[in-house]
């Protein structure tokens, strides 16, 4: 099993209508781990838009020619993050974006 996230709202109805729309996130090919949604997992388009469990966009991803997968964090126009699997390229972001940092950003490594 894995840790999808934590799904937060001000009240139950939000909290249903949010997570409504993860399943029918997931009903359409996207993969939830980590608390971050890649949509255009499972649907062979092999690209999409990565998104927080609450909804935010963190930026989007796609596969190359050598099934190489690449993010590209939002705001940026390089290629934030690389991984030779979607999956692996999902693990990379969540450690990218790590818990408790609203920035989206990679902790400094000094």
């Amino acid at each position: 099993m894995f840790e999808i996230g934590r799904i937060t709202a001000s009240d139950i109805g939000l909290l249903r209508s949010q997570f409504r729309a993860i399943c029918e996130m997931t009903d359409t090919g996207a993969m939830v781990r980590h608390g971050i949604i890649l949509t255009g997992y499972h649907n062979r388009d092999f690209k999409g838009d990565v998104l927080l469990v609450d909804g935010e966009f963190i930026g989007e991803w796609a596969s190359d020619e050598f099934e190489w997968c690449h993010f590209t964090g939002f705001g940026s126009t390089e290629v934030t993050l690389s991984a030779p699997s979607p999956w692996m390229l999902h693990d990379a972001i969540a450690e990218w974006k790590e818990p408790g940092d609203p920035s989206g950003h990679a902790a400094s490594s000094d």
